[in-house]
């Protein structure tokens, strides 16, 4: 093989995107399936693992020797398993062991990681927030996704599930509808929040243009119907995102007043669509309503990775895990398969960390039980014992 490349997987709400980078972490291939919920389980993993297979095979042509995969996934994760153990949007999913189905289609090493914090990890090392030291990122799609850098670190909390900010409570009374969700900024906010509103002004003929593209389906109403349906006029449309972008600025002055970062990156399938009127229009509201002296030192950006945001920084993440450059990034437990030269690398590693970390712990134990010492000898009760 020629070159070093890298596997990085976004497992989203609505879409498996797969991409193949080589060492620099420039894409080579990218490939997009739906993920259609309604379809069920066996369609979901035959499309991931042909994704694989077609990028493996893309590596071999062009003679790249794949060196890890990292994914980001939208749900909820076992760090320990790599198993994806619950996805809010795809219902299918409980327990998914996307580590260990990875590692058999590539023999590599796989890590795994929420999918807002590795689209925020990949702005942060290749896109948008590059220059920044304390970023917020918000990410909105089928859900909202949120993610934290501090000190030029990925902030992932004690269970990895730092900025869920979806869960975020605006209306502490709830909604009307007997619903067990709590007013959520998921349920004002995202993708599907926004074409539900959108979709009943379509039905009520308020917005003419968007019922002529999509009618009144909300399948059929994406961010790119919307933004097309506003520029051809949808006055009332173009109200109601203005409205939501507001919202998303009020969340914005919270967190900011919260953390006092140096910049917000806010990204996701709405902003990539419709980035024109939410940025400015979160960013009016954030600085409305968040404090003088540290609203003065924000910057509010779009995202710049676009579509590939989350596969370019769980391929990163993977590639910086391999050489501990990735604080807090665990190996997926996931066993090699047999007789995999390629597949022994994870272990490599491993060993080689253990063996690190056990001489350290040794040399740490030799000077402690050296400074005892020393501190014993000069001590009143050691002169004592002397006869001093």
């Amino acid at each position: 093989m020629s070159g070093r490349a890298y596997l990085g997987l976004d497992l989203g709400g609505s879409k498996v995107l797969a991409a193949l980078f080589d060492e620099k972490l420039r894409p080579v291939e990218s490939l997009l399936h739906r993920s259609e919920p309604d379809k069920g389980l066996r369609l979901f993993s035959a499309r991931l693992d042909e994704s694989v297979q077609r990028l493996a095979a893309r590596a071999r042509r062009e003679r790249l020797e794949i060196q890890a995969v990292g994914a980001g996934c939208a749900g909820f994760i076992d760090a320990e398993s790599g198993a994806l153990a619950s996805c809010p949007n795809i219902p299918f999913i409980r327990d998914f062991p996307i580590a260990a189905r990875l590692r058999r289609a590539t023999g590599c090493p796989v890590f795994v990681g929420n999918d807002a914090q590795m689209g925020l990890y990949g702005e942060f090392k290749l896109g948008a927030a590059a220059l920044a030291r304390n970023v917020i990122g918000l990410f909105l799609g089928t859900g909202i996704g949120g993610a934290i850098i501090l000190e030029g670190r990925l902030y992932q909390g004690s269970s990895g599930l730092a900025g869920e900010i979806g869960h975020y409570l605006l209306d502490a009374l709830g909604p009307l509808s007997g619903s067990g969700r709590q007013g959520l900024f998921d349920d004002i906010a995202s993708r599907h929040a926004v074409a539900a509103q959108a979709a009943a002004l379509a039905a009520k003929q308020w917005a003419p243009a968007l019922f002529r593209e999509a009618g009144a389906n909300l399948l059929d109403i994406r961010a790119d119907v919307m933004a097309r349906a506003i520029r051809k006029g949808d006055a009332q449309l173009e109200e109601l995102v203005r409205s939501r972008a507001s919202v998303v600025g009020l969340v914005l002055a919270n967190l900011v007043n919260f953390l006092n970062p140096d910049m917000v990156v806010l990204g996701g399938g709405l902003v990539k669509a419709l980035g024109d009127i939410i940025v400015p229009e979160a960013e009016k509201t954030m600085r409305r309503h968040a404090l003088a002296p540290i609203a003065r030192v924000v910057r509010v950006v779009p995202a710049r990775l676009g579509d590939l945001a989350v596969a370019t920084g769980a391929a990163r993440w993977a590639l910086d895990a391999l050489t501990g450059a990735a604080a807090g990034a665990t190996l997926a437990a996931s066993p090699a398969p047999p007789h995999d030269r390629r597949a022994s690398a994870p272990s490599v590693v491993l060993r080689a960390r253990r063996r690190a970390g056990a001489r350290g712990v040794r040399r740490r134990g030799l000077r402690l039980g050296q400074d005892r010492r020393r501190r014993a000898a000069g001590s009143p009760v050691s002169a004592l014992r002397r006869g001093v």
